[in-house]
Formats: C-alpha cells, structure tokens, sequence
C-alpha cells in the first residue's frame, strides 16, 4: 500500500499548507480542495518552492537555505505566518526590526 500526503485549507497559494495523511486507495487528483502528494516524493527530497521573502533573506544575508539552524528556520516561518494571519506582506526590515538582526562585514 503505498501512502500519500494530502494538503488542506491552502491559506496562501502554493505556500501555506495543512497536510494529512489518506488512509486507502487515492489517485493524485482525488482532492477537491488542494493535491495529494506521495510521501515518497519526500523521501526522495521533494520540496515545495520558498516563498519570495526567503529568497530575498536569504539573498541579503548571502547564505543559503542549509546554512540556517532549525531555530532560524523557526523564527523566519514565524514571522512569515503572523504577517500572513495579519494579511500583511512581510518585509525584511521589519523582520529585521523586530528581532534586532544587524548585517555584519
């Protein structure tokens, strides 16, 4: 039996998902509200693409993705779901404000 991911409740176009796992037998377009992933897909290091905020984070502090801890990550996402709750776009110097980040030569 081969298991599958589905997404529900998509709050942001292609970027803010809830997932759940489909019990039984499914075709990938069984959904009628978001899409039906299989998990072997992330087993095999599928991804979603980031939204724009964290290419121009990442872009502005010259790192990339796997050079952030999990805590890092955590913050990012954090910020970037209380400004989509708000219906606010985030900006990175707000983000920048609000954690007092300061850009190191």
């Amino acid at each position: 039996m081969v298991k599958h991911l589905a997404t529900r409740g998509i709050s942001l176009p292609n970027f803010a998902y809830d997932f759940e796992i489909v019990k039984g037998e499914c075709s990938l377009n069984d959904s009628s509200d978001g899409f039906i992933l299989p998990l072997y897909l992330l087993e095999a290091s599928f991804y979603l693409p980031l939204h724009p905020f964290f290419y121009v984070v990442l872009n502005d502090y010259g790192i990339a993705p796997g050079q952030l801890t999990g805590l890092s990550w955590w913050t990012l996402v954090a910020y970037f779901i209380n400004c989509s709750k708000r219906y606010e776009p985030p900006f990175i110097g707000v983000f920048q404000y609000i954690y007092q980040l300061n850009f190191i030569i």
